[in-house]
């Protein structure tokens, strides 16, 4: 039986990445209702560095939904530096989250 195989990565690798990104999600909201706002950002974070494009084989091509996660992992991630008086970061990831989320204009 053939592995499958997406760019450079095994199916293997793919999945062990989504299980990792699926954890992180899961504890950052979990943390974010406890107001565990530390943990919160390292959470995030962790799901950012995970979800990074540069992981992933240059010829891949982000699903549908990959944009809204992005926009709404920053836009967490603002809210817990913004609660922990990070405020310069917590702009940062806002500015992120609005282009994650923004379409380009053609013709421009």
């Amino acid at each position: 039986m053939a592995a499958h195989v997406i760019g450079n990565m095994s199916l293997t690798q793919v999945l062990a990445i989504q299980a990792q990104a699926q954890t992180a999600l899961k504890e950052a909201m979990k943390n974010e209702r406890s107001k565990r706002w530390g943990q919160v950002m390292v959470n995030y974070t962790t799901l950012l560095k995970l979800l990074s494009k540069k992981r992933f084989p240059a010829d891949w091509t982000p699903p549908p939904w990959y944009n809204t996660l992005m926009y709404e992992t920053h836009y967490h991630l603002g809210i817990s530096l913004q609660r922990l008086n990070e405020h310069e970061a917590a702009l940062k990831h806002y500015n992120n989250a609005i282009v994650a989320i923004s379409i380009p204009k053609v013709g421009r």
